[in-house]
């Protein structure tokens, strides 16, 4: 059950990933799918952050959706990419559910927070194609009063968050991609003291706290890398975490927020630990 302190303590200290749906596995009572309208809403109500994934439609529209298939999501087969908005409509994206959902267009979502005037999302940009940079800003511009509640993040594409940092001339905060996480790293293992850096391109680092290189794990987060990042005012968002044992080592390391897919479970779980 959600009480007023564990709500405070979701609100407080997580990220709900694709929205507060625990993708696919949902709350005990209400499953809902990920990256929907009801998903973000119920995260929402609660005060607690989204990181949701978007994507272009063939007739260059955004909508949220995590695979570039929609078979997982939608019982459906076909290529966001080769698909009308009218077509991604028309699916459920509340497939394996006991409800009908739609595929949520981006300026639904922005409309959505509205509404809600603590809501906070983080967009992760899917595709290849640097053009999808265009497509958001020229949505995000008509919405001025939601940027200092929007980050944005390309992890695996470099190109696309370095355009849309361009035209928004970083009016709109931005997370680092993948090569850049890896510089900061390498900055962070080699200075000992804390150093303010004013050079970095980005607000936010969303990093796994472990990746793995031919067969051997890596760690990604230390406190170092925390140490350094405070010191030049960014924020660390490890994802995805999921075990709590997990995530009290990354609170006891200094990471600000946690990206997950059970901000419930870990919520109480952190509550049942004190």
């Amino acid at each position: 059950m959600m009480n007023a302190d564990t709500a405070s303590t979701a609100a407080a200290l997580f990220i709900a990933h694709r929205g507060w749906g625990e993708n696919g596995k949902g709350s005990e009572e209400n499953p809902l799918p990920e990256n929907t309208l009801p998903a973000f809403e119920r995260a929402f109500q609660q005060g607690i952050p989204v990181e949701l994934d978007l994507r272009v439609s063939s007739d260059r529209q955004i909508v949220s959706i995590h695979d570039a298939d929609t078979i997982r999501t939608t019982g459906h087969s076909g290529q966001v990419g080769e698909m009308t908005l009218a077509e991604l409509k028309s699916l459920n994206a509340g497939h394996g559910f006991d409800r009908r959902a739609e595929i949520p267009r981006l300026e639904e979502i922005l409309d959505l927070m509205r509404v809600y005037p603590k809501a906070h999302v983080i967009f992760d940009v899917k595709g290849r194609s640097v053009d999808i940079a265009n497509t958001l800003w020229s949505v995000l511009k008509r919405y001025p009063d939601l940027f200092p509640r929007i980050a944005v993040v390309s992890y695996n594409h470099h190109r696309i968050i370095w355009r849309f940092r361009t035209l928004t001339k970083r009016q709109i905060r931005t997370a680092a991609s993948r090569a850049e996480i890896a510089g900061f790293q390498r900055v962070s293992k080699s200075l000992a003291t804390r150093t303010f850096w004013r050079w970095w391109s980005f607000d936010l680092l969303l990093v796994p706290p472990t990746i793995e290189i031919a067969s051997c794990k890596v760690e990604l987060i230390s406190p170092s890398l925390i140490t350094i990042a405070e010191a030049s005012q960014i924020e660390v968002y490890p994802w995805t975490v999921n075990n709590p044992e997990a995530a009290r080592e990354l609170f006891l390391c200094g990471a600000e927020r946690l990206i997950t897919d059970v901000p419930l479970e870990l919520a109480n779980a952190l509550h049942a630990a004190r």
